[in-house]
This record gives C-alpha cells, sequence and structure tokens, in this order.
C-alpha cells in the first residue's frame, strides 16, 4: 500500500504541475490582452499613411479647391482654376476631359472611402464646404476644435496651403506626420503632371480637414481597415502563443521518459484511435497557423465571439465576463492539447511506433479485415473462365464493387437485392462510356483521315475527354504545317521580289555603262568628254559592284555559309573609323554628328571587320536620307551587363513603311528607287548584328529614324 502511494505521488506532482502550468499560461494570455491591444496600430505599417487612402484625399485637395473657387466665381471651370490658359496637354486630354476627370475625383474618393469625413475653407473666408456632421463645431475664432474632434474621430488632420502654394500640417492625429506628409508631397507630385507635361497650379490660401470617425459602419472601407488591423492581431497573438507553447514544450520534455509512462491517463489516451488524434493535433496546427487566435482576440475587444477555435456557434455577442471564461477554455484547450501531445509522442516512442500502429490504428486494422477477405474473393475469383476477355474485364470489376458495397449493406435487410441492382446500374453506365469514347475515337480518327488528305482546318473542337492530349497535338501538328506553307509562300514571293528588283537595280547602271560606251565610240569626242563619260562609266561600274558584293553578301547570309572572326574590339574607337571614313559625305550632306560616347575603352568580343560593315552602312544611311543641314545622333551607352549604341536622325523624305518593312531585303527609305543603293544594307547589318549575339531594332517617330543596337557584355 505504502509502495503504490510513494510511486504515484510523482505521478500526481507532475499532473498538477502540468494543469497548474497549462492554466497559468491561458491566464496570462488573457492578461495581455489589453498589451496585444495597445501594440496592434504601431505593430504594422498604418492603415492611413497607405497610397490607397492618401492617394484620393491628394485628389480631393483639387476638386474642393476647384469647387470653392467655382462658388465664388461660378464662370470658372476647373480648367480655368488649375492651369494657365496656354498650357499644352497630353494628347490624350482636352478641357473638357480634365474638367470631368477632376469632378470625378471627389465621387472617386467617398467611394473608395464612404467613412471621409472632409472640409475646405478659404483663409479669411468664413464660407466652407464640408460634409462635417451640422451640429459639430469645427471651428472657433478661426481654431480648429482638435481635442474636442479628438472623441469622436479616429484619424484627423488639418493642412494649410500658404499663399506660395506650399503646404503644412498644423495639425494630425492617428497617423505619422512626417510618413503621411512625404507621401503627400510624392502623390502630389505625380498629381501635378497627370494631364500635362507642365505642372497645374498650386493650391494656394486654403485649408483643409479631414477625418475619419470611430464608428466605421459596415461597409468597403470598414473591412479593409479591419483586415488591416487583423494582421497585426494575428502577428502578435501568435508570437505569444508561441512563447507560451515553448515554455510547455521545455516542460513536457524536461520530464523524465520514466515519469511519463507513470501516468495512467497517458496510458489511457494512448489507447483512443490514433487517426483521431492525427485529427485533433492537424486542427489544431491548421487553427494556430490559418485561422489563428487573432480573430478571436479582435472580436473579443469588439465584444462579439463568432466562432470557438474555428467552430462556430450561435451566440455571436456576449458579455465581458462570458467571453473571458470563453477565451480561457480556449487557451486551456490550445496549450493541452499541446502538451498531451508531446508526452504522447514520447510515450510511443518508449512503447515502439510500430507496435502502437499495429495496435491503435483504425486503419490498420480495417486494412487486416479488408485484406482477409479479400484474399478470399480473389480465390474466388480465379475459379471463373471467360471466353470474351473484353467482357471479362468488366464484369470482373463490377464484382469487387459489388462486394466492396456488399460489405456496406450487409445490415440493411434487402442489401443484396440492392447491391444486383447497383451492379446492373453500373454496367450500363460503363458500356455507355465506352460507347462515348468509341465515338470520340471515331471523330480523332475522321479529322486525321481529312488532315492526310490536305484538308489543315479540320478540326474538333468538342473535349475527347481521355482522347483530348491526341486531339491538342493533332491541333499542333495543324499549326505546324500551316507556319510552314505559309513560310514557303514567303520565300517563293521573296523569290520573285529578288528577280524583280536584282533586274531592275542591275538594269540601271548596265544601261547606263553601255551608252556611254557606244558615246566614247565616238571618235571626234573631245578629251574633256572623253575623261567625263569614263567618270561616269568608273562611277556606274562601283555601284554595279557594290550591288553584286551585297547580293553575295545576303547570299551567304541567307545559306548559313559564313564564319566570324571574333576578337576584343572598342566599338567606341570603330564607330569613330567609320564616322572619319564617311566625313565627306557628311559634309556634302552638311549633317551635323552629336557624339554620347563614354570616355573609357567599350570592349566587346565581335568580328570588327563585319561590325565596321554594319556601323558603314548605317551612317551611309544617314547621308542618303537624313534631311540636309540637320543634326544626327550616335550614342553609346554602357551598362552592367550590355552595351546599347543608337543612331538616330530626321529623315528627308516623309517616312511611311513600318520597321519590320525597313529592314526586309530589297526595301529603301526612298521607294522611287531614285537613290543609289540595293535596298539590302539593313537586312545585311541586321543579320551580322543578330549572328554575333547581338538584337538590332529599327524605332520610327514620325520622321525620326532610330537604329537600335545591342550587345551583351562578356
Amino acid at each position: 500500500m505504502d509502495t503504490r502511494l510513494k510511486s504515484s505521488k510523482p505521478a500526481v506532482i507532475i499532473t498538477c504541475i502540468a494543469l497548474f502550468l497549462v492554466l497559468s499560461s491561458s491566464l496570462i494570455m488573457v492578461g495581455l490582452y489589453p498589451t496585444i491591444q495597445g501594440q496592434v496600430d504601431n505593430y504594422s505599417s498604418n492603415y492611413f499613411v497607405k497610397d490607397s487612402f492618401v492617394k484620393p484625399i491628394v485628389k480631393l485637395n483639387y476638386t474642393l479647391f476647384s469647387e470653392y473657387q467655382i462658388q465664388l466665381n461660378p464662370t470658372f471651370t476647373p480648367f480655368d482654376i488649375l492651369f494657365h490658359k496656354n498650357i499644352t496637354l497630353r494628347e490624350d486630354y482636352n478641357k473638357q476631359k480634365v474638367n470631368e476627370e477632376i469632378y470625378s475625383w471627389k465621387q472617386e474618393a467617398l467611394q473608395a472611402n464612404s467613412n471621409l469625413i472632409y472640409l475646405a475653407i478659404e483663409k479669411g473666408n468664413k464660407k466652407v464646404i464640408s460634409n462635417f456632421p451640422s451640429d459639430e463645431k469645427i471651428f472657433q475664432n478661426d481654431k480648429l476644435q482638435y481635442e474636442e474632434l479628438l472623441k469622436n474621430y479616429r484619424f484627423l488632420i488639418q493642412v494649410d496651403f500658404d499663399e506660395t502654394g506650399n503646404f503644412t500640417m498644423s495639425q494630425i492625429h492617428g497617423a505619422n506626420r512626417s510618413l503621411f506628409s512625404n507621401r503627400m508631397i510624392d502623390l502630389n507630385q505625380i498629381q501635378l503632371t497627370q494631364f500635362s507635361y507642365e505642372n497645374m497650379s498650386a493650391i494656394k490660401n486654403m485649408i483643409f480637414v479631414y477625418a475619419v470617425p470611430y464608428q466605421l459602419g459596415n461597409n468597403a472601407f470598414a473591412s479593409d481597415f479591419q483586415q488591416h488591423q487583423l494582421y497585426s492581431y494575428k502577428v502578435l497573438s501568435r508570437n505569444l502563443m508561441y512563447l507560451f507553447i515553448g515554455i510547455i514544450l521545455v516542460f513536457a520534455l524536461t520530464v523524465p521518459k520514466k515519469r511519463i509512462l507513470e501516468l495512467s491517463w497517458i496510458k489511457k489516451t494512448a489507447s483512443v484511435w490514433i487517426e483521431i488524434w492525427i485529427m485533433i493535433f492537424l486542427y489544431l496546427v491548421i487553427w494556430m497557423l490559418k485561422t489563428t487566435p487573432g480573430i478571436a482576440i479582435m472580436e473579443y475587444f469588439q465584444g462579439q465571439m463568432n466562432s470557438f477555435m474555428g467552430i462556430p456557434i450561435l451566440q455571436a455577442h456576449a458579455s465581458q465576463r462570458h467571453l473571458i471564461i470563453l477565451h480561457l477554455m480556449m487557451w486551456c484547450i490550445c496549450f493541452g492539447i499541446v502538451l498531451l501531445c508531446i508526452w504522447m509522442i514520447r510515450y510511443v516512442k518508449n512503447i515502439g511506433i510500430s507496435n502502437y500502429v499495429k495496435q491503435s490504428s483504425l486503419l490498420v486494422q480495417l486494412f487486416k479485415i479488408s485484406r482477409k477477405y479479400l484474399l478470399r474473393f480473389m480465390q474466388y475469383l480465379e475459379e471463373f473462365h471467360f471466353n470474351d476477355k473484353y467482357n471479362k474485364r468488366l464484369l470482373l470489376v463490377i464484382i469487387i464493387n459489388a462486394m466492396i458495397v456488399g460489405l456496406f449493406c450487409t445490415a440493411w435487410l434487402f442489401g443484396i437485392i440492392g447491391v444486383i441492382l447497383y451492379s446492373i446500374m453500373l454496367f450500363v453506365i460503363a458500356r455507355k462510356m465506352m460507347k462515348s469514347n468509341e465515338k470520340k475515337y471515331q471523330k480523332l480518327v475522321d479529322a486525321t483521315e481529312r488532315i492526310a488528305k490536305g484538308d489543315l482546318d479540320a478540326k474538333v473542337e468538342e473535349n475527347l475527354g481521355v482522347f483530348e492530349p491526341l486531339n491538342r497535338n493533332l491541333k499542333q501538328i495543324q499549326k505546324g504545317f500551316k507556319s510552314a506553307v505559309e513560310q514557303e509562300l514567303n520565300s517563293q514571293k521573296m523569290r520573285t521580289e529578288l528577280i524583280s528588283n536584282v533586274s531592275h537595280d542591275l538594269k540601271t547602271p548596265l544601261t547606263a555603262i553601255i551608252s556611254y560606251v557606244d558615246l566614247m565610240k565616238n571618235e571626234n569626242l573631245s578629251e574633256q568628254k572623253r575623261k567625263e563619260y569614263v567618270a561616269i562609266l568608273e562611277r556606274k561600274a562601283q555601284r554595279l559592284q557594290y550591288l553584286i558584293e551585297d547580293l553575295f553578301e545576303i547570299s551567304k547570309l541567307s545559306s548559313g555559309n559564313i564564319n566570324f572572326h571574333y576578337e576584343n574590339i572598342d566599338v567606341v574607337s570603330l564607330m569613330n573609323q567609320a564616322l572619319f571614313e564617311v566625313e565627306e559625305n557628311l559634309n556634302k550632306a552638311k549633317l551635323t554628328v552629336k557624339k554620347n560616347f563614354p570616355e573609357n575603352k567599350v570592349i566587346l568580343s565581335l568580328d570588327s571587320m563585319r561590325t565596321y560593315r554594319v556601323f558603314e552602312n548605317l551612317l551611309m544611311n544617314i547621308c542618303k536620307y537624313a534631311m540636309p543641314s540637320s543634326r544626327a545622333f550616335i550614342d553609346i551607352i554602357e551598362q552592367t551587363e550590355q552595351v546599347e549604341i543608337t543612331i538616330k536622325n530626321i529623315s528627308e523624305h516623309e517616312i511611311d513603311f513600318s520597321e519590320d518593312e525597313i529592314v526586309e531585303r530589297f526595301t529603301r527609305g526612298d521607294k522611287s528607287r531614285n537613290t543609289e543603293g540595293s535596298g539590302l544594307g539593313l537586312a545585311i547589318a541586321k543579320s551580322f548584328i543578330e549572328l554575333q549575339g547581338g538584337k538590332f531594332k529599327i524605332i520610327l517617330d514620325g520622321d525620326l529614324f532610330k537604329a537600335h543596337i545591342t550587345f551583351l557584355k562578356p
């Protein structure tokens, strides 16, 4: 008797300590609720300095200022008040649209925050625009009744604009003055240039008061504000909860394993199905991590409790005493389950996990029973022989399903009849599904046959179930075939254009050469004329040579029969060399080149000869097509990961082509083909750049022609 008492005494002491720890942790947790409440507004970013709250106020300043001035002079509009007469608006704005948008800002602000209270008054004027309650005294002796208003409003601010348009916040409550001021400055600067690249007129000699009451009502703003606060409740309560769970964890792990095995109530708890404990533990974890007690704490200060540990309860409103009791119960259950789970894990580890699972798992017991009957059922099936293999598999599935259903129907008097009827119905449904799949398969076969005959538009739009992946692949094949056909058509078109353009471009200089050769056959031709004709023949021959060289180059690019010799080159030096070579042509066209080059070298691994050819082609394009006596700009900008080269000029002729057209082969900026050139320069340049791993892009803006090259740095 004495021995039994001695052995039970430590177990009783440990149990009492555990109960005391759980209860005291719960009491302290509930006692710290006011501390959590006091830290809510300071923990996360203040709601009233968010852009979604400040931006409508910034816009509302301009609307209220406009309304105030219009009341003083009804002939004005917001545009007349906020802009000077000769202002240039952005392309998508006009005077009427500006007025409509400024008027809409007030409605937008009140829709976004239906709780916003506002007041606007001009300094030295008694007239106000306000939606403050009529019985509230806002100003007395031209001074805001700040202390009196704080009783009713969680947020209150007074913004004063002086005669220069600068603003100060003489009063602010509910938000940090510096943060709110900085957000207003940033957002106001954005707002000033919304309609024009020039600033709107500043607001002058105005006082604005904005407030948000404590009683928010049931609206979108209240919901958003509550969600903002809920985050703080969740984090603060979770941190405290983890602190107490940590204390309980330390206690649970420091108790000797021998003493845990002596606890009789742990042994009884371990006899409960393990699946039940897993569900309880998972539910607790989900409640702590997802739902969190932050919602319950927030509802506590609202005098509500809509759920108990995530379980909805009927009584939403409760007295303070009832709420305290419910929250104590909630935390006792939470901390108690944590302690119990830790001791259960230590208990199970001692007796062996496999033994515990075999003894206390419901699924294991059901598996053993199911396995026993399943083996018997499989032995019974082996005695059947079917000639039709298709029906054999189908009937086998039906029989297995009937046996499973029969296990659940054994308690029902007419269960066997129900199993037979269910099996017949299942067989009919399965046959129907197979026939449906057969029809879908046939549709897929028909579509495939039509495609094989050349109908590339043959499609099966409906969902083909298990055959849908094949249908998607078939559509991709159709898409690929169409793309190949289109590419072939484009190739044929290009070959036709090649013959036409080459014939024209070769014929022009060749005809001139023949003509001047005939003229030179005249024996009475003077020496001066002969020299003049020889010079003309030389120019025409050179043009013919350049054209043939370009054709040869583009042929090699098309066939891929071209090799690049890479070396480290300074693109700044290479560009300067190209400029020096075309300097005479630039002078003839009276063009001034503005360079923006780095002072240091910009080294890239490129083919120097072909990169020089690109620069020369682009510069010669400027000489041929730029507006005479204008400026051309060349920028070389070195960045961390890439080098950008931009060449831009104003075209002499109207640009009536697209970016894609100008880089096509045999396309000229001068469509009349009066200027010299093959129309291959940009196509060759683009190919040389892209084959060296760069990017080449033509950008057109009106008559501004810009060639943009990008190379990645090694």
